[in-house]
């Protein structure tokens, strides 16, 4: 007797079966795909070759004496070994006889190398896959990350990424977004191939369509209702204003009731959509949130030349200018803050209040194309007029519009001397824009800072005050994303009067308090704050999340508002990079899009452009096609379950049909010939109490018909087709785990199987 322990018996495939071919397909892509990005095309098909070798050889390999780890063990340092040999030593000696140049016996090299590593991987992890199942994830794994690794670089809204991919396809006029869902559609359908390898053919092939059909549906869905918006970035300044942004849990507004709504400010006043006007707040934060900052919220076309004398553009959405007691919130009173569109423009719209074209300023048109929802529209500098215009991209733009903007030409220095408000206001809008908190601190500060900062000729000027607050902070502050004054009754006099360290709403409600106490009519904006170098010489302005900023105003008369911004010189957060210049370049390219070109103009492109309509259309019709097939299963499988009730004549026939279908739903069907006798005898361990059932379903069958029975031999006969079908149900529940029970519920198409 051989003193060798016998090797465990595994369920390897056979060698040519179905689930090998599958399982060598899947994989053997997955590794091209792997490989595609870093390897020469030449290598990466080679790579993915190899790979399809493994599920080929390895039962072969199986089937000599050697167990399993010393096999697998066996197997890789073969084609670690091979893949040296030729490293070391093939290149030169093909370099010799083929008379190649060394770039291309380079690429021969990494061809084969690559080929074989791949199939000498693919092998062992076929090998350890068939001794333990839960090897079989790190195969799974794989496949999900060849196909992650593809398109890792799409994300954070980097639609241009990976160019591989992108650049053919915006050439021709198409968004690279749907070839990123297609590698998804592909990947979730390789799983899904590699989960059912093991499966009976036919019944992969069958869930397998079903899985593309719900695919299919998605494209359709998403054509019809547009991408997934992207994640919140405008939290804490309430510009996105999706009901995200308060959740700074020690916010103390809602007991100042000062500003007239009784719920902390962010909700009064204006006539745009209320929904979206209570979500906009400016709140202190301890620890500001940067997750998804550089995500594109919105790109911005500049139809002329313009560079800002401070070298910021700045997009102002909104404004609070009502002190409540605790910081700056939204004005409740009328007339306050008409500069301010209060909600996207459905018609030409031109602003209640603006400085219109001035010694300070000229007109400017741009066009803004939002990719997320915001609570009001984003301008540069002061609108005049608002448009609304064609969306060229709804799937990819949430909202396009015009602005017709006053900006500046000259810088602040020339305002220095430049009185501030206007003579028509009243003692009420002054109070309004001058209302302070009742803090001494504020005004023993702002008393001292002019005299440290400007010199003697101007110190008396009022812009020049309120510029000198900006610098002032500036200098002695500390931007930091991580503070300590959101628990503090008045964050402000917190941060100002401690250790001066917090992020762009501390330094906006600090500069805006000091310039109050002294008589300066000031504000806090918000919007966007993008530098003029982010446009790299184009036309182009790219918004993200990390643009997102508040700042100071003061108002100048004749100019109207103007922004100190505050520049802290000493920075403990780390700024964010800029933003993309390709990407930024690539959605100005589709915003421009905006006047479809003629036909003839550009035959391929509108060719382009009717494939994808039919494409849409057609997926829409197969998606409903889908649900109604859907739909109409599920009708069939309730009245074959229902009929024993609804066709009581009929009722031992209908009775053992809806059992068939349950043993369908749960894959325990008749073989082709193969008897109902047989059958309850296969299921005799598990349903006992089949067979009694099928007999009498039997004697039902073959014998006279029913109207020439007796009542007493009907009732007697259906009294015993109940007992034993109830018994059998209960032998079923007992042999099948609930979540099998649930799923087989749920299949729509089971009956089908019934034999």
């Amino acid at each position: 007797m051989s003193s060798k322990t016998p090797k465990p018996a595994t369920q390897e495939p056979a060698p040519w079966g179905a689930s090998t071919i599958l399982r060598s397909l899947v994989v053997g892509v997955a590794a091209a795909v792997f490989c595609w990005p870093n390897f020469a095309p030449v290598a990466a098909l080679c790579a993915g070759l190899g790979a399809a070798i493994g599920p080929w050889a390895s039962p072969r390999l199986q089937r000599s004496p050697w167990r399993t780890i010393p096999l697998a063990t066996a197997t890789l340092l073969f084609g670690a070994v091979l893949t040296w040999l030729i490293t070391t030593a093939g290149s030169p000696l093909a370099l010799s006889a083929l008379d190649a140049s060394p770039a291309r016996t380079l690429r021969i090299t990494q061809a084969i190398t690559a080929g074989l590593m791949a199939a000498s991987l693919s092998t062992t992890s076929r090998i350890l896959g068939a001794r333990w199942s839960l090897w079989n994830l790190a195969e799974l794994t794989f496949v999900g990350a060849a196909f992650a690794q593809t398109v890792y670089s799409h994300r954070e809204g980097s639609i241009h990424r990976p160019f591989s991919i992108a650049d053919p396809l915006v050439a021709i006029g198409i968004d690279p977004t749907w070839a990123l869902l297609g590698i998804g559609a592909v990947a979730t359908l390789s799983l899904f191939a590699l989960l059912l390898a093991e499966r009976h053919p036919l019944r992969w092939l069958y869930h397998s369509s079903f899985l593309a059909l719900l695919l299919l549906l998605v494209f359709a869905t998403t054509s019809t209702i547009g991408m997934p918006p992207p994640p919140n970035t405008g939290e804490g300044l309430g510009l996105r204003g999706d009901g995200k942004g308060d959740d700074n849990k020690n916010d103390k507004d809602k007991q100042n009731p000062k500003d007239g709504t009784g719920q902390g400010g962010g909700q009064g006043g204006g006539q745009g959509n209320s929904s979206s006007q209570n979500n906009e707040d400016l709140e202190f934060r301890d620890d500001y949130n940067e997750n998804n900052k550089q995500i594109p919220v919105g790109i911005v076309l500049l139809h002329d030349d313009y560079s800002p004398e401070s070298g910021m553009y700045y997009f102002r959405q909104s404004a609070f200018s009502q002190y409540n007691g605790r910081r700056m919130v939204r004005a409740t009173r009328p007339g306050m803050d008409a500069d301010i569109a209060t909600g996207f423009p459905n018609a030409p719209t031109d602003l209640a209040q603006h400085p219109g074209n001035s010694d300070a300023r000229h007109g400017l048109h741009t066009t803004v194309a939002l990719m997320a929802p915001h609570a009001r529209p984003p301008a540069l500098e002061a609108p005049v007029k608002l448009e609304p215009l064609q969306n060229p991209d709804p799937n990819r733009f949430e909202r396009v519009y015009s602005v017709h903007s006053a900006v500046l030409h000259q810088p602040a220095r020339n305002m220095l001397t430049q009185p501030l408000g206007e003579p028509s206001w009243n003692r009420d809008t002054w109070a309004h824009y001058t209302e302070h908190p009742e803090d001494p601190r504020y005004e023993n500060l702002a008393r001292t800072i002019p005299g440290e900062v400007l010199p003697k000729d101007i110190q008396a000027f009022p812009f020049a005050q309120a510029a000198s607050v900006s610098h002032w902070l500036g200098q002695q502050g500390t931007y930091s994303l991580k503070s300590q004054h959101a628990d503090s009754t008045d964050p402000t006099a917190s941060f100002l009067f401690g250790d001066l360290t917090g992020y762009c709403v501390h330094f906006a409600h600090a500069a805006v308090y000091l310039m109050r106490t002294l008589g300066i009519p000031a504000r806090v904006g918000t919007g966007y704050a993008v530098e003029e170098a982010s446009r790299k010489g184009g036309s182009a302005i790219l918004l993200t999340g990390a643009s997102a900023h508040a700042w100071p105003e003061v108002y100048v008369q004749g100019a109207g508002w103007i922004i100190l911004d505050v520049a802290p010189q000493q920075v403990l957060s780390a700024a964010p990079p800029p933003p993309d210049p390709e990407l930024q370049q690539l959605l100005a390219d589709l915003l421009r899009d905006l006047e479809p070109l003629p036909e003839e103009a550009n035959p391929t492109l509108q060719t382009v452009r009717d494939f994808k309509r039919w494409a849409q259309q057609a997926a829409r019709a197969l998606g409903a096609l889908l649900l109604a097939l859907v739909a109409l299963g599920y009708v069939v499988k309730l009245w074959r379950r229902l009929s024993p009730h609804l066709r009581p004549r009929h009722r031992p026939t209908t009775l053992y049909r809806a059992l068939m279908d349950r043993l369908a739903d749960l894959n325990r069907v008749r073989h082709p010939g193969e008897t109902r006798e047989a059958f309850s005898r296969r299921m005799h361990t598990q349903l006992p109490a089949l067979a009694k059932l099928t007999q009498l379903h039997l004697r039902h069958t073959y014998k006279a018909p029913i109207e020439t029975q007796s009542a007493e031999s009907q009732n007697s006969e259906s009294r015993d087709m109940n007992t034993h079908y109830a018994e059998t149900l209960r032998q079923l529940k007992s042999h099948t785990p609930r979540y099998k029970r649930i799923l087989a519920t749920l299949h729509p198409f089971g009956w089908l199987r019934t034999r």
